[in-house]
């Protein structure tokens, strides 16, 4: 999706539908907050209307090979499912109906079947096919890697995708955010010859066919770029190119400079992309054309009886009181060291508790447990330990980063985001954070019965837990 800097312009996966170039439409979607609606114009960007009602989530709409149908994303009945709509409005359809993640439908030639992204088997982002008049799904990949953006080629030979399966997450140079590494891959739609057509190492993404079936374009960038151009304010260059996927050959595509992204193919031939970057957000096209363009304080805490607000400044941040109101546990990076320490606010005397590198400590409301995160290798895992620095215990053991958490208020669970779940999709068409999608999480103060709580291509994190009330239940609060 592509934020432009004046309307909220969301371009969800540049969509053309197959005719010349005179009848050629474009599908994309328009954000407000937590609000998206697709819409549908000529590739020039006239005539401009909407194609679904106002007030729901729709994203990522693709075009059936017949032009008939349009396969879209929506949330409006609660988690991401697939519908079908008319290029006309009429007919809508829904296609799935499962509480995991579904997105990123591609219909096959003769449009009785879905290839779509899937987390309903476990969590992870796989490709399944739907067969749509039983409306029965089956997997087709599996493994913990993620696959995304899958594309069917035109004589319903192929499957083409990308996906960071087989990669590690390095993090950004000099950064905690993790880099996507990313190829392309082919395979057949019983799920069998599957081949990667692309160099491995760093990024290419977001295949599309070629009319004859023999190629496939993509957009193709280095690892590191993968988090420079993610929030589409700085300019650069990517490639587009072009794969043949007997040979493997690559040759790069003419276009103008700028971040490219989501190549298309026109049967004119032109072919026509998104643009991403600090200069000019929008629908472009080869020939020159384009279509529709659109402070110092961390970690605030207040203390139990709301009565006092402690925050970090600089080197010692993110402090967290303990139930007696007379403590304080926050982390320090200074000239002492760093990792966590405890105050006391009556007589201001510091006790070291750690020596690591430490960060975002929360006392338990019990007064019994100090939970915080630590560095391991290249993941972030949480921790506890105890106010008098005994009995350090690693709570998680997962590949990326769990952190930002919360206790229950009776001190027997702890709420928090974790990224292990991987990309759901290619960094750059979610504008979704510094992470793989953080999910929120739930577990027991000892780390036991793990539980995912969210499910979706956003990141959700921050979660804190609302007291219970008398007669009412408890939640958890997330943003």
């Amino acid at each position: 999706m592509l934020r432009s800097s004046g309307s909220l312009l969301f371009v969800a996966l540049l969509s053309i539908s197959p005719f010349c170039w005179a009848t050629d439409h474009i599908l994309f979607s328009r954000l407000a907050p937590s609000k998206a609606r697709l819409f549908i114009s000529n590739a020039d960007g006239s005539g401009e209307r909407a194609l679904t009602q106002s007030g729901t989530l729709d994203y990522n709409p693709a075009w059936s090979p017949s032009g008939d149908w349009i396969v879209f994303t929506s949330e409006r009945a609660g988690s991401a499912d697939l519908y079908r709509i008319h290029p006309d409005g009429a007919g809508l359809e829904r296609l799935t109906d499962d509480p995991a993640y579904d997105d990123q439908g591609s219909l096959s030639p003769d449009g009785k079947q879905v290839v779509f992204v899937s987390t309903r088997a476990a969590g992870r982002a796989n490709l399944w096919l739907l067969d749509v008049a039983t409306r029965k799904a089956k997997p087709l990949t599996s493994g913990e890697g993620g696959d995304f953006r899958p594309a069917w080629s035109p004589d319903g030979k192929w499957i083409a995708f990308s996906s960071d399966r087989g990669s590690n997450l390095p993090r950004a140079k000099g950064r905690w955010e993790l880099l996507q590494l990313v190829d392309i891959y082919l395979m057949r739609p019983d799920g069998t010859g599957l081949e990667r057509i692309s160099a491995h190492g760093n990024f290419c993404g977001g295949p599309k066919w070629t009319r004859d079936s023999k190629s496939v374009t993509a957009y193709c960038m280095s690892a590191e770029e993968t988090w420079a151009y993610r929030w589409g304010d700085q300019d650069g260059e990517t490639r587009l190119v072009q794969i043949d996927i007997q040979t493997g050959a690559m040759k790069p595509l003419a276009a103008a400079p700028g971040v490219k992204m989501s190549p298309s193919v026109l049967a004119s031939d032109e072919i026509g992309y998104l643009r991403r970057d600090k200069s000019a957000k929008g629908v472009f096209y080869a020939s020159g054309k384009h279509g529709p363009t659109g402070s110092d304080l961390y970690g605030p805490s207040w203390s139990p009886d709301g009565t006092r607000l402690v925050y970090g400044r600089y080197n010692d941040a993110f402090p967290s009181f303990a139930p007696d109101d007379v403590r304080i546990v926050y982390r320090t990076t200074g000239p002492d060291g760093e990792g966590l320490r405890i105050m006391n606010l009556e007589d201001h005397s510091i006790t070291v508790l750690t020596k690591d590198y430490d960060n975002f400590p929360v006392w338990s409301s019990r007064g019994d447990l100090i939970a915080f995160v630590r560095k391991i290798g290249d993941d972030f895992e949480i921790f506890t330990i105890r106010p008098d620095g005994k009995d350090v215990t690693q709570l998680t053991h997962t590949k990326g980063n769990d952190a930002h958490f919360g206790w229950s208020p009776d001190g027997e669970h702890i709420v928090f985001t974790s990224s292990r779940m991987g990309f759901k999709d290619e960094a750059l068409n979610t504008d979704a954070g510094a992470q793989p999608y953080g999910e929120i999480f739930v577990m027991r103060y000892d780390g036991t019965q793990v539980e995912q709580l969210t499910d979706n291509q956003w990141e959700d994190g921050g979660p804190a837990w609302q007291p219970r009330k008398a007669n009412a239940h408890a939640a958890v609060r997330f943003k």
